[in-house]
């Protein structure tokens, strides 16, 4: 991602419920839009990381061993994902 070096740093407030509302400038460099489904992992206390879920197939995909990755897998994905949609 292209201007990652030049990262923002914002500070947020957890709302009630839970609600998290991420800062334009990190929306903007992390090219987050509207209605993206993101996934959200405690990786530490304190610290959590987000992702939208292609970045996480990509991440997996990258990580897995050559041939592997069973591209109907993304099919059956896109198919729950819209079903779920809907």
């Amino acid at each position: 991602m292209t201007g990652m070096d030049e990262r923002p740093v914002s500070r947020a407030k957890l709302g009630q419920r839970g609600r998290l509302i991420v800062p334009a400038a990190v929306q903007k460099l992390a090219r987050l839009h509207e209605g993206d489904q993101l996934v959200i992992r405690a990786v530490a206390e304190g610290s959590f990381v987000v992702e939208t879920v292609e970045a996480v197939k990509a991440r997996m995909r990258a990580a897995a061993p050559a041939g592997t990755w069973d591209s109907a897998v993304d099919a059956r994905e896109d198919a729950a994902d819209e079903a779920e949609n809907d």
